[in-house]
């Protein structure tokens, strides 16, 4: 944490939450100053370690980063996994989700073809990756390994829920 400076970003990720948090402020405190565990108005993240950094034993501070939950802008406003799976069943689509996210609300909603199309338009290794999750689920072996290959990933042999939540928190997590 000795690094960590005003403005810098932190991603806690848990098995069913994303959550980024900005550095408002550091300082050092007397280890009997627990004022700084006080509740908050809003969403914060307290982090505390020894200090100094390098001491062996009781060390005789303790260094604080507050955090507030970011609220940066972003293309979708789902954090979770959950969340995101929330949004697949209005009829239509949020119209900020972001294309790969998009590619995988249709695929969700049992439209491959536009899953598909949205999945084609993405030319990066997300693309690539949604694209070969698509051809994996098609039957089309070679095709989807040709397109693991372009995203970099290897073949994926697990269940096709688990790779689409697989994909989906990776894509969450970079909101």
């Amino acid at each position: 944490m000795r690094d960590v400076r005003n403005g810098d970003r932190i991603v806690v990720i848990t098995p069913n939450a994303v959550l980024r948090y900005d550095v408002l402020s550091t300082r050092i405190v007397e280890p009997t100053d627990v004022s700084v565990l006080e509740p908050t108005p809003g969403p914060t993240l307290t982090l505390v370690t020894c200090y100094p950094f390098n001491y062996i034993g009781s060390a005789p501070k303790r260094f604080i980063v507050n955090r507030r939950k970011w609220r940066g802008s972003a293309t979708i406003t789902v954090v979770t996994l959950e969340e995101f799976k929330r949004t697949t069943a209005p009829s239509q689509p949020s119209p900020q989700l972001s294309r790969p996210l998009l590619a995988l609300w249709h695929d969700a909603k049992g439209d491959w073809a536009s899953a598909h199309q949205t999945a084609q338009d993405i030319d990066d290794a997300t693309g690539a990756w949604i694209h070969a999750y698509l051809h994996r689920k098609e039957g089309d072996s070679s095709n989807a390994s040709y397109w693991y290959r372009r995203a970099g990933k290897p073949h994926c042999h697990e269940t096709l829920e688990s790779e689409w939540e697989q994909i989906a928190t990776t894509l969450l997590a970079d909101v």
